[in-house]
């Protein structure tokens, strides 16, 4: 399956999440995927903070794959040619039309800049696999959450979710349950004397902390790895086709709002995770495999 991943990995910044850092060296040691690419864009941190987290990746993990830069969130897409993320994916997907799976777990700021240069294109996508959005009020423990990939770039989500392509949306509101706990990596991840493994443990343990000052939970909720596992173990999963009706109003919050046909548009929703466990065992063998 060509994949490309499109996130704001801030993995190793004190009180940044995890996951897609997580997702990333999921993605590079799964078997059906082949990662094209990854594509960097802002929201858990700049650009250039993802930028730099995503380098380090690369040398600690020995990660050898295309990386390309997007816009700054201040950062007009409409005064100039397209970023290098965008510029990528447009060649990318004329390339294998029909065949490329664009998994995006921060901002749709480049998917947006896509389809403002190349109107349409999106629809020749497999599909895309957005982790974002919201129903109804989020809470975790009883702790309201904030919303934080659609409503980061809110006029940006609604152009992807009106592009008409072959959407799978993974909403925080079904996967509370995605939970990958701090026993899950003590007893499960190997800790060899390996620079990897140390600096992966640390990161780990110190969000962990982090979260549960937040939220009372050892652990962490792997948002991004649970989307991105949506499409590659779909067995896991509950889905259900709804129709949407998205608005830059309701996407300043990350709200989006049901509809029904003729004004709505269709997406696929991940409505639940069967067993978790599963997943979290899957997770640690491919993280596992750089240590062997």
């Amino acid at each position: 399956m060509k994949v490309i991943y499109d996130c704001d990995n801030t993995t190793g910044i004190p009180q940044r999440d995890v996951d897609d850092g997580l997702t990333l060296l999921y993605l590079v040691k799964e078997p059906q995927v082949e990662l094209l690419g990854n594509t960097l864009t802002f929201g858990n941190g700049t650009v250039q903070e993802v930028e730099h987290c995503t380098e380090k990746m690369a040398e600690l993990f020995q990660l050898n794959i295309p990386t390309f830069i997007g816009l700054e969130k201040n950062v007009s897409f409409r005064l100039g040619k397209p970023s290098p993320a965008a510029k990528f994916m447009i060649e990318a997907i004329k390339k294998y039309p029909q065949q490329i799976t664009i998994l995006a777990t921060g901002s749709q700021n480049n998917l947006a800049e896509v389809e403002f240069f190349e109107p349409g294109l999106l629809q020749k996508t497999a599909q895309i696999v957005i982790m974002g959005g919201i129903f109804q009020p989020l809470m975790i423990n009883g702790v309201a959450v904030d919303e934080l990939n659609l409503s980061i770039s809110n006029e940006a989500a609604q152009t992807v979710l009106n592009s008409q392509a072959n959407i799978t949306l993974v909403s925080g509101q079904y996967i509370l349950d995605g939970i990958l706990s701090r026993k899950n990596i003590d007893t499960g991840l190997v800790t060899k004397d390996n620079p990897g493994a140390k600096w992966l443990k640390s990161v780990l343990d110190d969000w962990f902390d982090e979260n549960i000052k937040m939220w009372n939970l050892d652990g962490t909720i792997n948002w991004d790895g649970v989307t991105a596992f949506a499409f590659l173990q779909p067995e896991q999963f509950i889905f259900k086709d709804v129709y949407i009706e998205p608005t830059p109003k309701d996407l300043k919050h990350g709200m989006i709002k049901l509809a029904n046909l003729p004004n709505g548009h269709k997406i696929n929703l991940v409505y639940q995770i069967k067993d978790m466990s599963v997943l979290n065992e899957l997770l640690l063998q491919r993280l596992n495999s750089y240590f062997e």
